[in-house]
């Protein structure tokens, strides 16, 4: 439990992406596989944290840091206690995941997918992501890709966006 709320406190600490940053990240993120840590860590707030380092990081993120802070939010995003915490930056997540749902990193791709398609079933996300025209993006993205599996995962967002499945 310690070791959990210290990793936090150090995670909300960092003002910047860095040597020490890095594997907190990647600490954090291999915790959340598991059920108690990632209870943990959605209780101490993690996830406004989340969207607070991609809101001052953004494009400067290095690639791990991208991969190992989206791979964390999809296993956050599997337990509905995080929701509200979702749907509080609903905004910033379907801003993020229009990003990087094209990105080269097959990884950082797939994780984005796979947050969005869990956290479309939140009726407050699903609303933000049709007010920015996710939609719109995922078909244009679906008539343009080439790729199987981005395929596949693209519709089964438009299914959900859509209300289809």
């Amino acid at each position: 439990k310690k070791l959990v709320e210290n990793l936090v406190g150090l995670f909300s600490a960092e003002r910047e992406e860095n040597k020490c940053f890095k594997p907190i990240v990647g600490i954090l993120q291999r915790l959340s596989f598991s059920k108690e840590p990632r209870q943990q860590m959605i209780g101490l707030g993690i996830v406004p944290m989340i969207f607070k380092v991609f809101k001052n990081e953004g494009s400067e993120l290095s690639g791990f840091t991208l991969q190992f802070l989206t791979a964390m939010m999809m296993n956050l995003s599997l337990k509905k206690e995080s929701k509200p915490d979702f749907e509080k930056h609903k905004a910033e997540l379907i801003s993020i995941v229009i990003e990087h749902m094209t990105s080269e990193n097959n990884q950082v791709r797939d994780y984005i997918n796979g947050s969005i398609f869990l956290l479309l079933t939140s009726k407050p996300i699903k609303e933000e992501a049709l007010r920015q025209k996710l939609d719109l993006i995922v078909k244009n993205r679906l008539e343009t890709r080439e790729d199987d599996m981005c395929s596949q995962q693209y519709t089964y967002i438009l299914k959900r966006l859509t209300g289809e499945e």
